[in-house]
């Protein structure tokens, strides 16, 4: 079996959209790719402006500015991820939170996947 490799040094959003991308292949419930755009944003903003909630108003500002989005617009999207289990909204404070899971190693992430093919004989198609 050949391991395939590859490695590609990214910054900013474009870590983000790459991890989620990567992730999303092994999710039963998959992240659209405006979904990816959206989350990634998010994720990739400066600690200093987070204070504690990654999802305020300056934050949500920014991000519908960037990615050309009405405040509903935004909204539907950040729902869709609650829904689907990426985010998690807070019953009493109603703040988001991201999955800890979907976050990445800010020196770098690795990744190792392994698939095996069901052969006919076992009964795969």
């Amino acid at each position: 079996m050949e391991v395939l490799k590859y490695s590609k040094v990214l910054s900013g959003v474009e870590y983000y959209i790459a991890h989620l991308n990567i992730i999303n292949s092994i999710f039963d419930v998959k992240l659209s790719s405006k979904e990816i755009s959206v989350l990634s944003s998010f994720m990739s903003q400066e600690e200093s402006i987070v204070q504690g909630d990654r999802f305020n108003s300056f934050i949500r500002k920014r991000v519908r500015v960037a990615l050309s989005l009405s405040p509903g617009g935004l909204g539907n999207y950040l729902n869709t991820m609650v829904k689907k289990g990426f985010l998690i909204r807070n019953s009493i404070t109603g703040n988001l939170t991201i999955q800890k899971y979907l976050f990445p190693s800010s020196a770098g992430q690795g990744y190792q996947f392994k698939i095996i093919h069901k052969s006919n004989e076992d009964g795969g198609i």
